[in-house]
């Protein structure tokens, strides 16, 4: 997994951790988390995540 990327793909779609959270029903401690490796994003979250960030190539985020 590709954490980097993940951030900058945030950022770039200017999503804050606040908002992902939200609308991955979250809480932000916990996305900041996942976020920065201390927990595991599951397959769900990062389908979510995919959907949210409009990701065309997840793959080379998820799957590094």
């Amino acid at each position: 997994m590709n954490l980097a990327k993940l951030r900058g793909a945030l950022a770039e779609k200017g999503i804050t951790q606040r908002e992902l959270a939200k609308k991955l029903g979250l809480t932000t401690k916990s996305v900041n988390a996942k976020l920065n490796g201390r927990c595991k994003i599951s397959v769900d979250e990062a389908a979510s995540m995919s959907k949210i960030l409009k990701l065309k190539e997840p793959s080379t985020i998820f799957f590094d």
